[in-house]
């Protein structure tokens, strides 16, 4: 008995786990599915199993647990899905076993088992390449002339496995792209004659380059195709006296990033580099820490879901019909969102799934045969497993025309009762959620949304000025601070019409963040033009993000810029990208 909810639910963990433990190096996954395993073993069985002896103190712990869920995000963009599908298998092991339709072993095993078959999935996976995605994104680099690359690469090498060679290649490509960068910068200040020399040398560069990114996707690379690229590096001219010397040292720089990424293309150094897990480790402990305060947004929509998810269960446990928990705590924990028009948009698509499916499920119990449901059952879990990202309508809808043939008979409902029973927990779930969104959540306002944005951008200031001028005990709230805004800033952008602008705002944001800390930490070396650096971006940081970004970050120079402080000026040009575009969409 339960058989045919035990399969369900596994089928969900897995797809929930797969959704967060898909898309980086071996290492970093396997990060993040040790977070599952430790959320399976902590959050989600542990409800259960004390709801068998005390149904109040299991509900009171599985209203911990989603609190807990709605802090994951803080570790970063990558853990929005991995609070996702640790929440909502938190969510339905709970809602399952109030149905009375299976045990708590059904539960633990169940969870286990399906976690054991992504875990083996992925590891298979990685038999072509453990670091392939790495490689890729770094290579995109070498190839892709936009700032978005150079910053995401950073953040795959610093999850890991963060060895020497790769650094030295990320090295090497962030100076030569910041030589094109700065070049192009430049573009609009010089004569035409001037630029021409420096243009003809970065338009062989970008060969060079393109043959240098299939060198560093390549698991083990030919020895030729190394040996001819070194060549073409060797075959560029910068010494041309004709060259303006600032104009030489961007042709210099770029072909001396190009020719770090050949020597270490060459050895592959596998040595993995020590201050990456330090910071990597400080930064999530940072993040975290920053998230643990009423000042953090997903402090107060940790709070908020904790709130509905109470409310759920309180009702659950009133009308005292086990068959409908499910759908009533799934419809009060997926509706709500960090916006409540956000918020009001998923009630509206959920309430429209589950109806649509009710409908459809009714006319399937009522004219197909038992064969034929069987059928269409089936294929319906199918269909809601491959739009559960896309569309959550389709989602909800599918799911109830499975679980209407599926499971009605094992909670001993009639198929149409549990059918429009499930419709209609579902709706008063999503109006528990959207009640609490309404009643504690700001309305979705641009001018809101740009008070929090200055917010984090003069956070991350402050945090960017105290670097070596406050006491180790300020400069750690100053970060905490800032990447508290910065979190802030993200959860404001979630449903916006120009969030794709503020998010990148918020990314840039946190870029410089995490390279403050790694300074602060010692692990990102300082020198005098990274204090310079580090002047100017926070100067201008401190200026209201209504007012325009300068274009320029530095003044022309004839230095040659170290790794750190192409880094802040790549943070600093995406963000001044960013917030151009942001006001540009705020413009009437």
């Amino acid at each position: 008995m339960g058989l045919g909810d035990v399969v369900i639910y596994m089928s969900l963990v897995a797809l929930y786990i797969a959704m967060g433990a898909f898309g980086g190096t071996l290492r970093a996954d396997l990060s993040v599915a040790l977070l599952y395993a430790a959320a399976l073993t902590i959050l989600v069985v542990p409800p259960v199993a004390v709801s068998a002896w005390s149904a109040p103190a299991g509900s009171a712990l599985l209203v911990l647990a989603v609190g807990v869920c709605g802090i994951i995000p803080a570790l970063g963009d990558r853990y929005g899905s991995v609070r996702l599908g640790i929440g909502l298998i938190t969510v339905y092991a709970s809602g399952y076993y109030l149905t009375r339709a299976v045990n708590v072993w059904h539960i633990v095993i169940g969870s286990f088992v399906a976690f054991a078959i992504i875990l083996v999935v992925r590891l298979l996976a990685a038999v072509p390449g453990p670091d392939a995605p790495l490689r890729a994104s770094i290579a995109r680099v070498l190839a892709d002339p936009s700032r978005s690359s150079a910053e995401a690469a950073a953040r795959m090498w610093l999850r890991g496995p963060a060895r020497v060679w790769t650094g030295r290649i990320l090295a090497g490509s962030v100076r030569y792209r910041a030589a094109t960068w700065a070049f192009q910068e430049r573009l609009a200040r010089v004569h035409d004659d001037r630029a021409r020399p420096v243009a003809e040398v970065l338009a062989r560069t970008e060969v060079v380059a393109q043959r240098l990114a299939g060198i560093v996707r390549a698991p083990r690379p030919r020895p030729d195709a190394v040996h001819e690229a070194l060549q073409m590096v060797d075959g560029l001219d910068v010494e041309d006296p004709t060259v303006h010397p600032s104009d030489r040292a961007v042709m210099h720089q770029a072909v001396s990033g190009l020719r770090d990424v050949v020597e270490a293309s060459t050895t592959r150094d596998g040595t993995i580099v020590a201050g990456a897990r330090a910071i990597r480790r400080a930064a999530a402990r940072n993040a975290i820490r920053a998230a643990l305060s009423l000042d953090s947004a997903y402090f107060r929509n940790a709070l908020r879901a904790m709130l509905a998810v109470a409310v759920a269960l309180v009702l659950v446990h009133v009308v005292d019909r086990p068959a409908f928990a499910l759908p009533l705590l799934l419809g009060a924990y997926g509706v709500l969102q960090p916006t409540f028009q956000g918020s009001v948009r998923q009630a509206r698509s959920r309430a429209a799934g589950v109806i649509t499916g009710a409908v459809i499920a009714m006319v399937v119990v009522a004219f197909a045969t038992p064969l034929a449901a069987g059928i269409l059952a089936a294929l319906a879990l199918v269909i809601a497993f491959a739009y559960i990202a896309s569309s959550i309508a389709v989602f909800m809808g599918s799911l109830v025309v499975a679980l209407t043939v599926a499971v009605a008979p094992l909670v001993h409902e009639a198929p149409i009762t549990y059918a429009v029973g499930y419709a209609l927990a579902v709706v008063v779930g999503a109006v528990i959620a959207t009640t609490v969104g309404f009643l504690s959540i700001p309305l979705d306002d641009p001018r809101r949304r740009r008070r929090v944005l200055s917010r984090a951008m003069h956070a991350t200031g402050a945090a960017l000025d105290g670097i070596g001028h406050s006491s180790p005990a300020q400069l750690q709230a100053r970060i905490l601070a800032a990447l508290r805004e910065q979190q802030n800033t993200v959860v404001a952008a979630s449903g916006a019409s120009g969030r794709n602008a503020e998010a990148r705002a918020a990314e840039a944001l946190a870029g410089l963040n995490l390279l403050g800390l790694a300074i602060t930490l010692g692990i990102a070396p300082r020198s005098a033009s990274v204090d310079s650096t580090l002047a100017l971006i926070a100067g201008h940081l401190h200026r209201d993000a209504d007012a325009p970004l300068a274009d320029e970050l530095v003044p022309e120079s004839d230095s040659i810029l170290d790794g750190v402080d192409q880094l802040l000026q790549s943070e600093y040009g995406r963000l001044h990208a960013a917030i151009q575009t942001h006001r540009a969409t705020e413009t009437p």
